[in-house]
């Protein structure tokens, strides 16, 4: 069954009631976990495909199958690969699953049922010869995955859907008050751990650099502070990268938006509803503002524009307005929610300087909102053990001396993101692997990826030794000199060229992360 995504307004709206008393039972549990908010959030992240694969359904069956100790009866889970049981095993099942002393098959809708020994054992005799452990063990995934799903969906969605205890209906209300399915009453706990360790896991794929740790330092203060931070760096050192990681692994702190290069509000309001998970129909740009502004009161999310610079205005005259930093400015940053800009030095300062210049526009409002009024630099280098840190990710148990030659192949280009390039070099080597029918890479794989990918070396010649001045031979001085005395060899000097990313065609860096 396809779950639909959760509605991001629906859910702020069951957020705002929350926070103003009307639900005064769902603020008691928020008050013992705080956390619950946070799982909204993600609950609302997961259930988009573009950011799940699958949405809640697919999320749901994880869910359950990393969850089964705790769903399935023992004795089944322990014969989960036999075709049959017998008939002691088929009543031990039965009795577990249904929690009394009488196996579900002899109960009705009003109880036990009445029946003597022989009827009995005639009864489970039938039982145990249709019963079969695989098909019970999937029929108890599916319909459990169903009613997680649904529940995750009317949670975020549904104003008394609670986090905590038994599900129950009253007929005579409109809107029934519902909790988590009766057979997984902790369910909501049991998401935020899985929140934590995948969140963990997530982190696992930033390699440790010092651009990655400047960073997620100033993203945390940031966000702690409520204000805005503005951050450029190079486009070589795993900035996007970093950001992007980071937002995948906490989407119930962080959301990217796809800064769009032009100079429309309304392509910004879509990328910003792009990262909520907002829809729009054919509403207007005062519609779709009012609709961002009433997401981001509740939802606690740090917004973080990448190619920031794509705020100023592209073409403009004396009289422009940068509609699209005022949009920021009174939406955003005025309304205390935390923001961050990311760009490189050069955009922002030529787009700024340009902008000032043609329009004289004074943007000490802007500048001034900053939790620093100077942009943060990030480093500008990368260092030999960095390099292997990235490497690490990408293929992850290999040896050093591996490693070592990816980094090396890949530092000889100039102009390029090491990361972009040793992503490149990790999924054409997967590639040549699968074709080759080899379950990983071996280094000859390695190797042909990496004269795959990289740009074409060309082939220099080394230059020629110049040779010394021959010696002058006294007249007196009657002995034979032999050559090598007259014309000492001297070894070739290696020189390793470098080359200019310019002299190749651009080559794509939007590339996923490789699988080990």
């Amino acid at each position: 069954m396809k779950i639909r995504p959760v509605d991001a307004l629906k859910l702020s709206d069951k957020i705002r009631a929350l926070r103003n008393f009307e639900l005064p039972e769902l603020m008691e549990q928020t008050e013992s976990e705080p956390r619950y908010l946070e799982l909204l959030w993600f609950i609302q992240w997961v259930s988009r495909p573009e950011n799940y694969t699958g949405g809640l359904s697919r999320f749901a069956h994880q869910l359950v199958q990393n969850h089964l100790e705790k769903l399935i009866p023992p004795t089944l889970l322990a014969l989960a690969d036999e075709k049959r049981v017998t008939e002691d095993q088929a009543a031990l099942i039965e009795k577990e699953r249904s929690g009394s002393d009488s196996p579900s098959y002899l109960l009705n809708e009003f109880g036990e049922m009445h029946l003597s020994p022989a009827e009995e054992r005639k009864l489970l005799e039938r039982f145990a010869e249709t019963f079969s452990p695989i098909e019970e063990l999937e029929n108890i995934k599916n319909s459990t995955a169903e009613s997680v799903a649904m529940f995750l969906r009317e949670l975020c969605e549904f104003k008394n859907t609670r986090f905590e205890g038994p599900s129950r209906f009253y007929s005579h209300q409109a809107d029934p008050e519902k909790g988590p399915p009766s057979t997984w009453p902790s369910l909501c706990k049991d998401i935020l751990v899985w929140m934590d360790q995948r969140a963990m896991k997530v982190q696992h794929e930033i390699a440790e650099t010092q651009v990655s740790t400047e960073i997620l330092k100033w993203l945390r203060r940031a966000r702690a502070c409520g204000r805005p931070v503005h951050l450029t760096g190079s486009c070589r050192y795993g900035k996007t990268e970093t950001i992007r990681c980071l937002a995948k692994a906490f989407p119930w702190q962080y959301r990217v938006v796809n800064t769009p290069p032009d100079q429309s509000v309304q392509s910004l309001c879509t990328a910003i509803a792009a990262a909520l998970g907002i829809e729009f129909t054919n509403d207007t740009v005062q519609n779709k503002k009012e609709k961002i502004q009433s997401v981001l009161d509740q939802a606690n999310i740090m917004l973080i524009f990448d190619e920031s610079h794509f705020l100023f205005p592209v073409t403009f005259t004396r009289n422009t307005r940068p509609r699209r930093l005022d949009f920021v400015r009174v939406s955003i940053l005025d309304r205390g929610i935390a923001a961050a800009f990311i760009s490189t030095p050069q955009s922002y300062r030529e787009s700024k300087r340009k902008f000032e210049k043609m329009t004289g526009y004074n943007l000490d409002q802007w500048d001034g909102r900053m939790l620093r009024e100077e942009p943060v630099e990030l480093p500008e280098e990368i260092t030999e053990e960095e390099k292997l840190a990235v490497a690490r990710i990408h293929f992850p148990g290999y040896d050093e001396n591996y490693l070592l030659a990816v980094t090396k192949q890949v530092s000889v280009v100039e102009g390029s993101s090491i990361y972009a390039l040793i992503q490149k070099v990790a999924r054409m080597s997967w590639a040549i692997a699968n074709e080759h029918g080899r379950e990983k890479p071996v280094y000859a794989d390695i190797k042909e990826a990496v004269s795959e990918v990289l740009p074409t070396l060309p082939d220099v010649d080394p230059p020629k030794p110049s040779l010394p001045a021959t010696p002058t031979i006294k007249s007196t001085n009657r002995r034979r000199h032999t050559p090598e005395e007259i014309f000492p060899t001297r070894r070739p000097v290696s020189v390793v060229p470098t080359y200019n990313r310019e002299m190749t065609p651009a080559i794509n860096t939007q590339l996923e992360p490789v699988a080990s």
